[in-house]
């Protein structure tokens, strides 16, 4: 198994509070953490990070940073390909690096920084053989268990075991969780940077246009969305990607 290439390779330095918005990509990605204590949201799960922590994971699965009451963290975030399924699909991998790798992490950030991480640069074999060591000898996460990372990863598991055409109501899944509806929307809002109503919609936007590449036309969706008119949908396609129905199918012609 061998990595192919790194799409993504940047150094953050982030203050207190800062948060990123969960989002999902067809890549691997690992995040080294440099200073400091961070909160990683992966799909249902928050783990907590502190210096010298690696955590990486399979491609298309929802994440999120998140820097709690730390005064600044560090951390490097990179996108990378294997030539094959190097991790099993949800699959997650945490390690703590002890003082030889963390040379191999300042190596490896001395020659991303110089270098880049183009194919020829020595930045790919260091990043291989560093993902490697820590799949060989992966250990047991620290899990950030406070009771909105607990109500958030109720709420994770009912939208997962929901589809697009049967989401659940927040009221729903409020009484689910044994929670009220505010603090259901503070603690999906605190591990993912976003609120239920913006993520749903974005959601639903990924499978209109998934719908459209696969021929439907925007009535089609429209129905299939359970929208009440195609114009609805038009515009509600417009506002939550900012482009036309067909602007977005024009860039694929």
């Amino acid at each position: 198994m061998r990595l192919n290439n790194i799409t993504f390779f940047r150094w953050f330095s982030l203050d207190y509070s800062y948060n990123f918005e969960v989002h999902s990509h067809g890549t691997y990605e690992a995040n080294i953490n440099l200073r400091g204590n961070m909160n990683v949201t992966i799909e249902d799960k928050v783990f907590e990070l502190s210096s010298g922590d690696v955590i990486f994971w399979a491609p298309n699965m929802f994440h999120c940073n998140r820097v709690g009451n730390e005064k600044h963290v560090e951390f490097l975030s990179v996108h990378f390909n294997f030539d094959g399924d190097f991790l099993k699909e949800k699959e997650i991998v945490f390690h703590h690096l002890s003082r030889s790798k963390m040379q191999i992490v300042n190596i490896l950030l001395s020659e991303g920084e110089k270098n880049g991480y183009a194919e020829g640069s020595a930045t790919l074999p260091l990043l291989e053989a560093l993902i490697t060591l820590c799949y060989k000898d992966s250990q047991t996460p620290h899990f950030f268990n406070d009771n909105s990372a607990k109500t958030y990863g109720k709420i994770a598991k009912i939208m997962d075991d929901c589809s697009i055409m049967n989401l659940p109501k927040i009221s729903d899944m409020a009484r689910q969780c044994g929670v009220c509806e505010t603090t259901l929307k503070e603690a999906f809002k605190k591990h993912t940077g976003k609120s239920i109503k913006k993520y749903y919609n974005e959601m639903k936007v990924q499978y209109a246009k998934e719908m459209l590449l696969e021929g439907q036309n925007a009535s089609e969706v429209a129905e299939n969305l359970k929208f009440s008119s195609v114009s609805y949908f038009s515009q509600f396609f417009k506002n939550n990607s900012g482009m036309t129905v067909r602007e977005f199918l024009s860039q694929f012609k």
